[in-house]
């Protein structure tokens, strides 16, 4: 919606070119309506037809804040309301993120940003027949769990993903267990130290004050509190680190390697025809590259280096051991090794790193194009 431009569903995944017809009659009822609406119902009849039903399109306050009639009944009281009002006190007729411990309130966030499975066949039904049971403010999600990869939890239902789709996993994380797919950030989160803390609302907000920084246009991207998309957003924590940027980051300060959110939080997750900040915040390694296939920070934005430099570096920086490199790590850049001989997640990313202007002002431009170029010839149409 952002560049106004239709584009074939089908074609924003990143599906092989030889899949055919990826969604079938009735899929919106089967699967978008489970996050993209307030309390779906699909209420499956028989073969591709549902008497679905919604209380809205889109997300209403119920999808953060709960059930309100208990709020409304309370609130007709004048006096309720100014004495609140007055206090500045919590009201506990009704459920704010805001003023929750960051793991539920994460969770609210989470229960349609995070890959989630069923608990059991009789929950889908429920879930298909009457809609979610989660209220924002539990602990846990109703019917449904959050699938870690790795995990020893829900032992019978992972078989089960894993028997009904062995590319379940694979398609959803690298391979140490990062998310790749945008839209499923509590996952990362989840591992992260921020998960105890403000979790999602540290960052970002629902409701954007008058007259903020950012125009309303550019908060709906990302609903990104003023000033998030920088350095501040780590630096509300980790002030001391404020004191020796440079020390730590061995980047000027100001360029893009000085950025926490560059180097913590890089563009490894693929939506949307583009690429996407981890929500799992971490330190850059080659081992991450050479074992798990996920493009590391350095090499998302120096395009022109080897894995072999980025090792050397971070060797001498951070007293990380080098892995046992191959020729072409030594002498091809990873970013090309990556297009030419990656699969269509890497392509997909590193295409994207090549447009991205804090990698063209790392790496140069002019020798990105031939490179560029070759990704339109691409059979994934994400890719090119």
């Amino acid at each position: 919606m952002a560049e106004k431009k239709w584009a074939p569903v089908q074609s924003t995944f990143l599906l092989p070119p030889d899949t055919g017809q990826f969604y079938a009659a009735g899929e919106w009822n089967g699967a978008c309506m489970d996050c993209h609406v307030t309390q779906g119902r699909s209420r499956f009849v028989a073969g591709s037809k549902f008497d679905s039903q919604v209380s809205e399109f889109g997300l209403a306050c119920v999808a953060c804040h709960g059930e309100g009639g208990e709020h409304i009944a309370a609130n007709r009281n004048p006096l309720r309301r100014f004495a609140l009002h007055l206090t500045g006190g919590a009201d506990a007729t009704i459920a704010n993120p805001a003023r929750m411990p960051g793991p539920q309130s994460a969770l609210v966030c989470g229960q349609c940003h995070s890959i989630w499975a069923f608990s059991g066949m009789a929950d889908k039904i429920a879930w298909n027949r009457s809609g979610t049971k989660f209220q924002p403010g539990e602990a846990e999600l109703a019917q449904r769990w959050v699938v870690q990869p790795g995990g020893t939890d829900h032992p019978a239902q992972r078989a089960m993903l894993q028997e009904t789709n062995p590319h379940f996993f694979g398609d959803r994380f690298w391979g140490d267990g990062m998310v790749r797919v945008t839209g499923r950030e509590l996952n990362g989160t989840m591992a992260s130290p921020c998960y105890k803390g403000g979790a999602c609302l540290s960052c970002h907000e629902m409701h954007p004050a008058g007259g903020a920084a950012r125009a309303v246009k550019a908060w709906a991207t990302d609903q990104l509190k003023p000033g998030m998309d920088s350095d501040t957003a780590c630096l509300q924590c980790h002030q001391k680190i404020n004191v020796s940027r440079a020390a730590h980051t061995h980047h000027a300060a100001g360029s893009p390697g000085g950025s926490c959110l560059n180097c913590h939080m890089p563009h490894t997750t693929y939506g949307l025809l583009r690429a996407i900040r981890s929500h799992q915040v971490s330190s850059p390694t080659v081992r991450e590259s050479t074992e798990f296939d996920r493009p590391n920070a350095c090499n998302l934005c120096h395009l022109d280096r080897t894995l072999a430099w980025t090792a050397e570096r971070l060797g001498a920086w951070y007293g990380q051991k080098t892995p046992e490199l191959s020729r072409d790590d030594h002498e091809v850049s990873a970013a090309v090794q990556w297009l030419v001989k990656g699969d269509a997640a890497q392509r997909a990313l590193v295409v994207w790193s090549m447009g991205w202007a804090p990698a063209q002002q790392a790496a140069g431009r002019d020798w990105l194009y031939p490179h560029v170029i070759l990704t339109l010839q691409d059979p994934y149409a994400a890719v090119n």
